[in-house]
């Protein structure tokens, strides 16, 4: 089964774990966001096949803008995020895929390819 390019639309801030205690702040992806669960569920699946564990948290689309370290003013922060009204922020194609390996590092995360896999047209 192959993928075709497909496009994204970006929307809406949020904090993983929460708004109170956030360590990562990111973009919502509004279109395209049932094609990419779909891409993260066959690739989850096949990883499980050859023995890596499966995500316990469910799949949440998004993209990563930041990471919180420190937070110096917590409730101001979290009424920051809780209370934007960012709507539809910008969209764009995707075309390939790529397999990142993240490692948080004191001096900054570290961002590894371990692959890449182009998305093939559609046929005319």
């Amino acid at each position: 089964d192959e993928f075709s390019p497909f496009n994204i639309s970006l929307a809406k801030v949020g904090a993983f774990p929460n708004f109170r205690k956030p360590s990562i702040i990111w973009v919502g992806i509004q279109d395209g966001s049932e094609k990419i669960a779909e891409i993260a569920g066959r690739i989850e699946f096949s990883m499980g096949k050859l023995g890596f564990p499966m995500e316990k948290r469910p799949f949440k689309p998004h993209l990563t803008i930041g990471r919180v370290r420190e937070l110096k003013h917590p409730a101001i922060m979290a009424k920051s995020l809780e209370n934007n009204e960012i709507g539809k922020i910008g969209e764009f194609r995707v075309q390939k895929l790529s397999l990142i390996k993240s490692k948080l590092d004191p001096s900054g995360s570290i961002y590894t390819t371990l692959s890449e896999a182009l998305l093939k047209p559609e046929s005319a």
